[in-house]
């Protein structure tokens, strides 16, 4: 399975788990089927696990990710979204701010307990 969608009713969020290479079509699969799990449970929360994936190599798509989500939701309701990643991007700050015109609100972690406790906790 190249991905998994799935909400949390406990904690209120929808979690993604990437577990391959996102192409750009994929990118686009993951935002659409993301956005529209979070809608039918009315969640902004977002949880999205790329740990499995090769950043370096897939750095265009994942940067791409918060604007694809952004134009797959409602923009007047803003996203929080926790990417979790395996290493730490290069400039996560940078990563974060570039997100602000996406729709989300974007925090880059390298451990998932620290991500969900920043989503709950919003």
């Amino acid at each position: 399975m190249k991905y998994k969608v799935q909400f949390h009713s406990k904690r209120g969020y929808v979690k993604t788990v990437v577990n391959e290479t996102i192409t750009s079509g994929l990118g686009e699969q993951i935002a659409e089927e993301t956005v529209k799990i979070a809608q039918e449970n009315n969640s902004n929360l977002l949880l999205i696990d790329v740990r499995k994936v090769n950043i370096e190599t897939n750095v265009p798509e994942i940067y791409d990710l918060p604007g694809r989500l952004g134009e797959k939701g409602n923009l007047s309701r803003r996203y929080m979204l926790a990417l979790v990643v395996a290493e730490d991007i290069d400039d996560p700050e940078f990563f974060e701010t570039a997100s602000v015109d996406s729709g989300c609100d974007v925090r880059v972690f390298d451990r998932l307990k620290d991500a969900e406790e920043w989503l709950v906790s919003n």
